[in-house]
């Protein structure tokens, strides 16, 4: 069997020996938990002798002992990210490559982020070693190929092909309309262009009994779940947190504000407590994926701002939709035909959950048939590189 250094801390679950604090799950999952969806897809789709390098590591210990790389991916093709580490790496270990994942991130599909020189080279390098970079979608693609880095594939995610059910669309499909029990919310991106998306999402989620938040990051949210004491860091980053996704705009913050000083009081801190109040109830942090798409099993429905949340409550075979919010969900959405509900020109949410998936059209059959062709050109991408296609990935084939 090929010797494939594969770029990852784990396969997508922590150690049981780990202890349990919010610095050890941010370390070991790259700083986001949703990592592990891509880190364990990718593994899933060849069937060799796999060796785990992670993020920094030095090529000393690894020339002479590889066959292959093998690079589960994220948006790393962004304003600041330098990658000069891993294209050393790969130059100097020099053996065949696969990227699978790899993706570019703007806030408009109208111009492209400016790479770093380190970036550039790592696409260099990669364009040198393998049959075609495997991108997120059109828009990593255009960008890749205006840099001259021609062999280029849009293949979304590997994420997408995590579940072995091969009509795993039709699954969801058959529950959509179904009445509303308890939501899993995807959320966090506390962006100013979605903020009334993740307040809605927020609330939607506190008005329904047993609903859940989903954790992926920012670290003062894990800490707070993982009864840590708070440094001043997180208590910040928290208040940040409520401002944002409680209170509505600064104008009824202030009038507020002049109401209570005139009245003799101040709730703001009994609020703030409510909210954090909320957090413990609602949140929930995933350790590994398979936890994490059981659990979202026992959920209806799942809605957020969050790719690979929606992506593994689509494993878990629940009605799922992703509200785009970038490019990097544009297009990913799009390759990989995810459930969508647009935000352009809205600024008035569906006042239900029912309402909010009545408003989304999911065919499942055209679903499961783009899955058999992201399969196919992912099995071909393996096969000339010189892998061998696991039994996982020839199911779909």
């Amino acid at each position: 069997m090929a010797r494939v250094g594969y770029m990852a801390d784990n396969f997508g679950e922590f150690s049981a020996s780990m202890k349990v604090t919010a610095d050890n799950i941010m370390w070991k999952s790259g700083s986001n938990i949703g990592n592990f969806a891509f880190w364990n897809a990718a593994q899933l789709l060849f069937d060799e002798e796999v060796v785990l390098f992670p993020y920094g590591s030095k090529s000393d210990n690894y020339i002479g002992k590889l066959d292959f790389i093998v690079i589960p991916a994220a948006n790393w093709l962004s304003v600041g990210q330098d990658f000069t580490w891993l294209a050393t790496f790969i130059e100097e270990v020099d053996v065949p490559c696969l990227i699978f994942g790899l993706g570019a991130q703007s806030e408009s599909l109208k111009s492209f982020p400016k790479l770093e020189n380190g970036t550039l080279e790592l696409l260099k390098a990669l364009s040198k070693r393998t049959p075609y970079l495997a991108v997120r979608g059109d828009y990593t693609k255009n960008l890749c190929k205006s840099l001259g880095i021609n062999n280029v594939e849009a293949l979304g995610c590997p994420s997408i092909l995590t579940s072995s059910n091969q009509k795993l669309g039709e699954v969801v499909a058959s529950k959509w309309v179904r009445s509303a029990d308890k939501i899993a919310v995807h959320g966090l991106n506390l962006k100013p262009n979605i903020q009334f998306v993740e307040q809605y999402l927020f609330n939607l989620m506190t008005d329904i009994k047993g609903s859940s938040y989903i954790i992926q990051e920012p670290r003062s949210f894990i800490r707070l779940m993982t009864q840590e004491g708070l440094i001043e860091e997180d208590n910040k980053s928290l208040q940040k947190a409520y401002e944002y996704l409680v209170l509505k705009n600064s104008l009824k913050t202030a009038v507020e504000g002049i109401r209570n000083y005139l009245l003799g009081s101040d709730n703001s801190n009994a609020s703030y407590e409510v909210f954090i109040r909320n957090l413990r109830e609602y949140s929930y942090v995933p350790f590994s994926l398979n936890s994490w798409s059981n659990y979202l099993s026992y959920h209806s429905h799942a809605v957020g701002t969050r790719i690979h949340g929606s992506i593994i409550s689509l494993t878990a075979e629940i009605p799922s939709i992703c509200i785009p919010h970038d490019t990097r969900t544009t297009e990913l959405c799009n390759i990989m035909k995810i459930p969508t509900l647009s935000i352009m020109g809205k600024n008035i949410m569906p006042d239900s959950v029912e309402s909010l998936f009545s408003e989304v059209a999911f065919c499942g059959e055209e679903f499961d048939e783009n899955r058999r062709y992201l399969a196919a050109k992912n099995a071909d991408m393996i096969q000339q590189a010189g892998l061998k296609v696991s039994s996982h990935l020839k199911q779909f084939l």
